[in-house]
């Protein structure tokens, strides 16, 4: 006898909808503050009251994030095969919300 009720078809498709959205929606997030990070630079966290050495490193983190986040919508390459497209691979799952 298991516990708890058993999940339906919608629920299990509903789940899957929502972390597939969640991370792509996280992903822009990420890339639009980089672009936003990128744009103001160190000489503008700076003027804002943030240390050198700190906006040195929210920069770099940044840059780092959103290189990740660009393989994952298919601006770069995961591996020396084909590029992978994160929005295309899961366009199903989220249909176009």
């Amino acid at each position: 006898m298991s516990a708890g009720t058993a999940p339906t078809l919608a629920q299990v498709n509903n789940q899957a909808t929502q972390i597939v959205l969640n991370a792509r929606n996280s992903l822009q997030s990420l890339l639009y503050f980089d672009m936003y990070l990128q744009t103001i630079g160190q000489d503008g966290l700076v003027a804002l009251g943030m240390s050198a050495d700190d906006a040195t490193t929210l920069l770099t983190v940044y840059a780092n994030l959103a290189a990740v986040a660009n393989m994952c919508n298919g601006g770069a390459y995961n591996g020396p095969a084909l590029p992978y497209n994160f929005l295309t691979s899961t366009a199903e799952l989220w249909n176009g919300q």
